[in-house]
């Protein structure tokens, strides 16, 4: 099977139609990772797209996230159910079903802005694990920043790398 390029994120339960900026570049969207799939160069769009949700994305954000794959990328988006991470085995569920997503060589691209609060130190490690044991190359990391504008602003929130 060929190396394939893949972006994975984490879905929480909100929305919100927000103009982000990435380089130059902008683009609206209900909700982070569909705004960098629209923003980022043609050559670095990835093959897959697969979102980690638990309970609660599944019923209220997955859908959209799904859609809206589709329409940019033409491929359909993967759901990997998870659980809420409340506890260490939870959290060790959610890094193996991560890494299960995943074969020696792949390329991967995370989103870290939406999910869970601690979802961004899960896949911190679960990147730590997959560059240094499992072959994989990280070719971004990504934040969007949503919070710390005045709440009138119409400012684009920035996609930092």
């Amino acid at each position: 099977m060929a190396a394939q390029h893949i972006l994975l994120t984490g879905l929480g339960n909100r929305a919100t139609q927000t103009l982000y900026q990435l380089g130059s570049a902008t683009a609206t969207a209900a909700l982070t990772p569909l705004a960098l799939i629209q923003l980022l160069d043609h050559d670095a769009r990835p093959d897959r797209v697969i979102a980690l949700c638990t309970e609660g994305a599944k019923s209220s954000t997955w859908q959209m996230f799904q859609d809206g794959v589709r329409k940019t990328l033409e491929i359909e988006a993967e759901c990997v159910d998870i659980p809420d991470g409340r506890t260490g085995d939870e959290i060790r569920e959610i890094v193996e079903k991560a890494a299960a997503q995943f074969a020696e060589g792949d390329e991967l691209t995370l989103d870290v802005t939406q999910g869970l609060r601690h979802f961004p130190f899960v896949a911190y490690a679960l990147g730590l694990y997959l560059t240094s044991l499992q072959g994989i190359r990280l070719r971004g990391a990504y934040y969007g920043m949503l919070e710390g504008f005045p709440h009138d602003s119409v400012q684009p929130r920035p996609i930092v790398d």
